[in-house]
């Protein structure tokens, strides 16, 4: 069953790709089709009777401020920090009195930190518009008595205005646009 939701969310998350940058390109035809608008983040969660899979996609610019390859010691060690901050749901998603537990976090961060540098020229480096994109995998023994979660992106990165939700369940589905002043996601 776990494969199955995996699924879906990764079908999700291309969904919601899909639709921002037809969006993009129908609202912002004077923009570079490639681009993606920073201050905005995209979630979708998969949600099964105790077992919830979230999936983040963000502009690296709204959450650490640069989005071209570290460079310098101190970007470098700001991208390690996003990680080790992002390795836990808390800093994004909570589901208050489903008794989650965290199984699996995964954190992608692009071409932000390079690996080695004489496959990655760094000249190339600033014009990549990078990505980080978060994968979590909750188990929530108490899920069946809950149907929201409240997500804490905005207190913590500032610069994310708005982000785009999907979700699923094994009898529904649907979206919702958050800010910072509504940041709840319902599912019923």
């Amino acid at each position: 069953m776990h494969s199955f939701f995996r699924f879906i969310c990764n079908t999700i998350a291309v969904t919601t790709l899909i639709i921002t940058s037809i969006a993009n390109a129908q609202n912002h035809t004077h923009h570079n089709h490639d681009a993606h608008d920073h201050g905005l983040a995209q979630i979708t969660l998969a949600i099964d009777v105790n077992t919830i899979l979230i999936n983040l996609v963000a502009p690296a610019h709204s959450l650490i401020g640069f989005e071209h390859r570290a460079h310098t010691p101190e970007e470098i060690t700001t991208v390690h920090n996003l990680k080790k901050s992002l390795a836990n749901n808390k800093l994004v998603l909570t589901v208050p009195k489903a008794g989650c537990i965290l199984i699996e976090s995964k954190i992608e961060t692009g071409e932000l930190l390079a690996v080695d540098e004489s496959k990655h020229p760094p000249h190339n480096s600033h014009s990549k518009h990078n990505e980080i994109t978060v994968s979590y995998n909750l188990r929530c023994p108490q899920l069946a008595n809950v149907s929201t979660a409240s997500v804490h992106l905005f207190e913590y990165f500032p610069e994310i205005e708005e982000i785009n939700v999907l979700w699923i369940t094994e009898s529904q589905q649907g979206a919702a646009s958050l800010t910072a002043q509504d940041n709840i996601i319902s599912w019923q």
